[in-house]
């Protein structure tokens, strides 16, 4: 039976939704590919989500990620952006912003962030009446109205934030031929504001290249962007808008990077020296506040090199495709219709009765069996032989029950997509349990005297004890202070931690 995306539940669209990005992102991947992917899961090729998908329009437009290029420096003068360009920032709910204006509204606060997003539509509009234009006039009402903001003075809220935006800079990095950051560059946001209180209105004066980052998206001349929902901007804070311009702004849908390299993306050199204070605090953060505000789910690998970290590598998938409407049903869905044995519910009783005689003849295990009957994508093996034992059906799954149950393609993707999560969580457990051992090793003097009781004796443990030789005592108890639940045993263990 041809599903239509709406017809998936949350976890199949997730998968799909997966499954078509790697496809979009595959340059080998031609048309018959990902007709393929649409027959394996019987997905219909009519359905407005999958047709964009064979025709290659993606919901996010995606330039290469400016982390890994040299930014060209700013013009003086500003021309005025080519219709092309314009026609990408004309929705209402989507906003384009190049990658580097990203990250510095990353440090601003929530109104601060709003100003600066009204602020972009307006400037590409009067910039294509003329080109020289650097004052840029926003009204109150008209900002409170596009946030939805209420109560107070509209005015003085707005005052309030231009000046604030005035009294801050922008910083972004220039970067060598060898990817390192080469300089950073500073400049004022504003560069002029008048306040007209009677009026409702404020004017800006902005810097050249602000303008300049607000309007050109090309990639000739080192611009690149990103396209988002305005809503995800504005809900996310410092760490996950610059974790959302990270992964959106890469070329594929995995991305590799340096812990050295995040640790200067999130402006943290000097903060969170130890890593898992600074995946936990920063990137696990960065990760929750995306799945909480955002339909993009992230997951990472971790990169050793020794037994310490030193790259991850991030993968994402968009859950949040377009979901149409299921108004007609196909002739081949009307055929299967008529078919009793389509679609067909057993009770338990049903089930775990035909299940023990299917055992007999094919020797599957009874549990296995009750699923594939459950299951309407996977009932159709076991059909001949319940119609040789007389089963008739007088009971069918719903189209809501219907869209809960997996293929079997889709039960090896989940099995798939769970055990990467558990091996993430195992790498984890594995990561912090060695560096709380480095920890351990740094006061080793002081964790051997708090556990002295375990040095039995005339044993090799009472010798290096007696030589001073702590760091060899504690090696010899490597074992149990790798494993969670033994090293509770230990004395002093937590206050060294």
């Amino acid at each position: 039976m041809s599903r239509k995306f709406s017809d998936l539940n949350d976890q199949e669209q997730s998968i799909v939704s997966l499954l078509m990005d790697r496809l979009k992102t595959t340059k080998s991947a031609n048309v018959e590919a990902r007709f393929n992917l649409l027959d394996r899961f019987d997905l219909d090729v009519n359905d407005p989500v999958f047709l964009d998908f064979l025709i290659n329009m993606s919901e996010f437009e995606q330039q290469p990620s400016s982390s890994s290029l040299k930014p060209v420096k700013v013009k003086k003068s500003v021309n005025k952006p080519n219709q092309k360009s314009m026609t990408y920032a004309n929705s209402k709910d989507l906003i384009i912003i190049q990658n580097r204006l990203l990250h510095a509204i990353s440090h601003l606060t929530l109104n601060e962030r709003r100003l600066i997003l009204f602020l972009s539509p307006i400037i590409r509009k009067q910039l294509n009446l003329d080109p020289n234009n650097k004052k840029f006039v926003v009204t109150a009402d008209e900002f409170m109205k596009e946030y939805g903001l209420k109560g107070g003075s509209c005015y003085t809220e707005l005052e309030k934030t231009a000046i604030s935006i005035q009294q801050k800079i922008i910083e972004f990095w220039n970067y060598g031929n060898n990817g390192k950051i080469e300089s950073t560059v500073r400049l004022s946001w504003i560069t002029k504001g008048q306040y007209f209180k009677s009026k409702g209105r404020i004017e800006l004066q902005l810097h050249d290249d602000v303008i300049e980052m607000l309007t050109v998206f090309d990639k000739a001349t080192g611009n690149f962007w990103t396209q988002y929902q305005k809503e995800w901007i504005i809900n996310l804070g410092t760490y996950g808008i610059i974790m959302l311009e990270m992964i959106l702004s890469s070329m594929e849908s995995k991305g590799y990077y340096t812990v050295e390299h995040l640790r200067e993306k999130f402006d943290c050199i000097d903060t969170y020296k130890k890593f898992s204070d600074f995946k936990c605090h920063v990137i696990d953060g960065a990760i929750k506040e995306i799945h909480k505000h955002t339909p993009i789910k992230i997951v990472y690998e971790q990169h050793k090199t020794g037994r310490k970290v030193t790259g991850l590598t991030f993968s994402y998938i968009n859950t949040n495709l377009k979901e149409v409407a299921n108004k007609t049903k196909s002739a081949k869905e009307n055929s299967q219709q008529n078919d009793p044995f389509v679609n067909f519910k057993m009770t338990h009783k049903q089930m775990a009765l035909f299940a023990s005689k299917i055992k007999k003849a094919h020797g599957d295990s009874i549990d296995d069996i009750m699923a594939e009957l459950s299951n309407v994508h996977l009932q159709s093996k076991h059909v001949g032989f319940l119609k040789v034992l007389d089963y008739v059906p007088s009971d069918w799954y719903t189209e809501e029950e219907i869209r809960s149950h997996l293929t079997a393609e889709q039960i090896k993707e989940a099995k798939m997509l769970k055990k990467i999560e558990a091996d993430k969580i195992q790498e984890d457990q594995k990561t912090r349990l060695e560096e709380d051992y480095e920890r351990i090793l740094q006061n080793a003097e002081v964790f051997v005297m708090a556990n002295q009781y375990r040095i039995r004796r005339n044993t090799v443990e009472q010798f290096l004890f007696e030589a001073g030789d702590y760091l060899a005592i504690i090696k010899s108890w490597k074992n149990d202070l790798m494993d969670e639940k033994s090293r509770k045993n230990f004395n002093k263990i937590d206050k060294i931690l």
